[in-house]
């Protein structure tokens, strides 16, 4: 009998299951490949907004910006008008040029306006995925000492002198999706959604924020994070459950100066050692 040229329902079989095995081993790395990419786009991003930081000191005294929403000491200097941007990134537009670094790829988010004005977001806005380091000083609302060793934005702005260590200052962080943006100003919940304090970062369980809990994990279970002199580096962050709220579990606090958990020693990566830590690594 002679056979027809074709492939027997055996055969045909046989490569289905083995492009069946292949796809199951090539696409979570395709995934994983296009994560890394956008991980890479992130990281750029904030590499930009920290130099344009730079840049946006050496135009203005040496100072970074000041938010007057924030929390200040009194007497308070006058409230700016509704539309007037006084969020610290936002303040960097006019270096960068470009409302689209302020979006991580990977952030599907919709929560703090591109412009960090203290109302709801407009239809079409750009939104953030990033908060600046804020420095918290005694007389303000939720000041300490501590706090205000902790960040490089301030009500009043700060002396780039102050920074003791820029290359090891956090400047800019990744904000996780789950992280809640708040609108009411001269208040410690102003900081939501705009500001990571010290708040937590330094192992304190009383304070409701927990900064280092606000911080995400969307990058292979780690975030990037942007530095006073202007570079960015990818971190890990590990943080198991309740990432972006304020129960998340575990805290990677860090209770003491150089303790590092998680490959991170906050203590380190203040703009200058607290007062009660005088030999922190600064």
């Amino acid at each position: 009998m002679k056979r027809t040229n074709g492939f027997t329902l055996i055969e045909l079989l046989v490569v289905i299951a083995i492009i069946a095995i292949l796809a199951a081993i090539l696409f979570p790395v395709f995934s994983q490949a296009r994560e890394k990419a956008r991980q890479t786009a992130c990281l750029s991003n904030m590499k930009q907004m920290s130099t344009a930081l730079m840049m946006y000191t050496q135009d203005n005294d040496e100072m970074t910006p000041s938010d007057t929403r924030l929390p200040t000491t009194s007497p308070a200097p006058p409230l700016p008008s509704a539309d007037t941007i006084t969020w610290g990134l936002a303040l960097l537009q006019p270096n960068i040029k470009n409302k689209g670094i302020y979006r991580c790829p990977s952030d599907s988010s919709q929560g703090l306006r591109a412009d960090g004005l203290p109302v709801a977001p407009k239809s079409g806005d750009a939104f953030t995925s990033y908060e600046g380091t804020g420095a918290t000083p005694v007389g303000t609302a939720g000041g300490s000492a501590a706090g205000d060793a902790w960040g490089v934005f301030r009500w009043d702005g700060l002396s780039i002198a102050s920074i003791s260590s820029p290359a090891d200052t956090f400047a800019i962080v990744e904000k996780d999706a789950n992280a809640e943006v708040r609108h009411t100003v001269r208040s410690p919940s102003y900081w939501w959604g705009r500001y990571i304090t010290n708040t937590g970062a330094n192992g304190a369980n009383a304070p409701s924020l927990k900064a280092d809990c606000f911080v995400t994990n969307r990058h292979g279970e780690g975030a990037n994070f942007a530095f006073a002199d202007g570079h960015a580096k990818w971190f890990p962050r590990k943080v198991a459950t309740n990432i972006g709220r304020t129960t998340c579990t575990p805290r990677p606090n860090f209770t003491g100066a150089n303790q590092r958990i998680n490959g991170l020693s906050y203590y380190y990566y203040f703009r200058t050692c607290p007062p009660s830590v005088p030999n922190c690594g600064k």
